[in-house]
């Protein structure tokens, strides 16, 4: 599975970018968000497998220089982090997309569940919030909802907007439906 994600840097435009041999050639984390403060991550027009892989790795390298910051210089530098299309990356196994060693947590359902301690401040953007981990949901704090179509989408949407079973929240799907 490995080697199949690395395929895609052995020759070509994705080899001169990431597959540097000179050290001085290559970029560290430090100089890829020092002193940045929002950082968003997007693959372009990289394949499937290879966007995957380089913005897992991208974004455990920003988790663990966040960590590290604070574990070893007691540092907590605050950092927005904003997935775009995350549906595409943050892998779901309840509906179908798990990875392929079963592994129930992944990279982002950490980054989302202990960033905050470290100042990395996560927020996934699509269109179908239903394709993304329940924990990934959970763990946002603030949620800006525009119109749904989708049954799943909208039914988890109405149950985190309206965490209080006592109240009636017969009207919430159908505003949230009729949204612009």
């Amino acid at each position: 599975s490995i080697l199949q994600k690395l395929a895609d840097f052995e020759t070509g435009t994705l080899c001169n970018m990431y597959c540097a041999t000179n050290p001085d050639e290559c970029m560290t984390m430090e100089s890829f968000i020092d002193g940045k403060r929002i950082t968003v991550l997007e693959g372009g027009d990289l394949g499937e497998a290879a966007k995957k892989f380089i913005i897992e790795l991208i974004s455990w390298a920003v988790f663990l220089y966040s960590k590290a910051k604070k574990m070893y210089e007691k540092k907590v530098e605050k950092r927005f982090f904003i997935m775009e299309e995350a549906h595409r990356i943050i892998e779901n196994p309840e509906t179908g997309n798990a990875p392929p060693l079963g592994v129930t947590e992944d990279v982002f359902q950490i980054i989302f569940n202990e960033g905050r301690e470290y100042g990395l401040y996560a927020m996934p953007i699509v269109q179908s919030p239903s394709l993304l981990p329940p924990t990934i949901i959970t763990n946002c704090s603030i949620l800006i909802v525009h119109r749904l179509g989708n049954k799943d989408d909208l039914d988890m949407m109405t149950s985190e907007l309206c965490r209080n079973a006592r109240l009636d929240n017969r009207d919430v799907p159908i505003w949230i439906a009729k949204q612009p």
